[in-house]
């Protein structure tokens, strides 16, 4: 995986591209485990605890030029506008991994 974003809702949004080994296994099998790191509330202090939440879910691949690809691409430059160029490549595959399961959660006790 090169990029993702979350929503509230759990979904997940990847980027990849065709060559990579993650995505010739998502199109053998769309199941999967993703471990999202949590960054954004990342405690030095805390740097020996758990700071992952993960999920089991099913990764959809989402046509590109459609109009969800275009609209969480967008996002993925609102979110890093530097890589601007990167997220606009002809290439990118984006997958939309939809939680089932939260497995662990990330949040210390």
């Amino acid at each position: 995986m090169l990029a993702f974003l979350s929503s509230s809702d759990n979904d997940i949004f990847l980027i990849t591209f065709p060559e990579t080994f993650k995505s010739k296994v998502l199109k053998k099998d769309n199941r999967c485990l993703f471990a999202m790191d949590e960054r954004a509330n990342y405690i030095f202090e805390n740097a020996i605890h758990w700071n992952y939440t993960t999920f089991e879910g099913r990764a959809f691949l989402i046509p590109n030029g459609s109009p969800l690809f275009l609209q969480v691409r967008e996002a993925f430059i609102e979110k890093n506008p530097w890589e601007m160029a990167f997220f606009l490549r002809e290439d990118l595959e984006m997958y939309h991994i939809k939680s089932d399961h939260l497995v662990c959660s990330g949040e210390s006790a």
